[in-house]
């Protein structure tokens, strides 16, 4: 079946594709333990990449145990990121710790967005952060972590730094793109992965099923 539909020209015609692992870049050992890298590492590096399509591995949290055996499926120490645990979520290693992130700063560009707050805070924290911008009114990324809970704060400043990374990609010229597998007990439920991240993060967007790579638009 033809399917070069799928790919807008602008992807079709691209001069080289870059396959990147955000798990690896910048990563490095701590007395004999993987730190993984993250995604404001690729970030910093897009400018000297000088391929036109930056195409991620997947980036969610990645399964450890088997859902139906619960037997231990990682191969060595690292879950698989072709197996993950949750594909509405980054994985927590791939982001940069809240003392580490420059929370007023991702408020004030835009990185994080009102559809984060009715993503991840309940009925009660929605009234007192009403808008992505109130945000900023939290002295310390402590006492935000107080109020919405270490997980949630975690996976707000990992769309914000993602949005940045496809932003500043955008910046330079290039597209990013990212992977899913497809196979048939699970196809229509990944078909709806694929246009929420483009549309929370505006990734240009890819998808891979077992024979060939897809590249799909929004």
């Amino acid at each position: 079946m033809d399917r070069s539909w799928l790919s807008p020209p602008g992807l079709r015609d691209c001069r080289s594709v870059s396959e990147v692992c955000i798990r690896k870049v910048g990563a490095r050992l701590d007395e004999g333990n993987f730190v993984s890298g993250k995604i404001a590492s690729l970030t910093v590096r897009l400018e000297g990449i000088s391929e036109d399509v930056i195409y991620l591995l997947p980036f969610f949290t990645s399964g450890h145990f088997d859902a139906h055996t619960k037997e231990d499926v990682r191969k060595g120490l690292l879950g698989s990121v072709y197996a993950p645990k949750n594909f509405f979520e980054i994985d927590p290693d791939l982001i940069s710790p809240p003392g580490a992130a420059d929370l007023g700063d991702l408020v004030k560009s835009g990185a994080i967005t009102d559809a984060d707050l009715d993503d991840f805070l309940d009925e009660r924290q929605r009234t007192r952060i009403r808008t992505a911008q109130e945000l900023s009114s939290f002295g310390h990324w402590k006492e935000l972590e107080d109020c919405v809970g270490a997980d949630v704060l975690t996976q707000l400043i990992g769309r914000a730094e993602l949005r940045t990374l496809v932003k500043t990609a955008h910046g330079l010229g290039k597209r990013v793109i990212f992977d899913l597998i497809f196979n048939k007990p699970l196809q229509n439920y990944l078909s709806g992965i694929a246009p929420f991240w483009i549309e929370r993060c505006g990734f240009d967007v890819s998808a891979s099923m077992p024979a060939r790579l897809l590249i799909a638009h929004s």
